[in-house]
């Protein structure tokens, strides 16, 4: 990730102490979002 400013989800739980399920379940909330790169990946 040299010059990608954007974290994965899975980059994300592992930095918050959270579960994947839970930031799905959040973004579904629309309490957090995320953006999708050309091959189909949450950032």
């Amino acid at each position: 990730m040299p010059n990608d400013p954007d974290l994965s989800v899975g980059q994300v739980a592992a930095r918050s102490g959270m579960s994947v399920s839970a930031l799905h379940f959040y973004e579904r909330q629309g309490l957090i979002h995320s953006r999708r790169t050309a091959g189909n990946q949450r950032r």
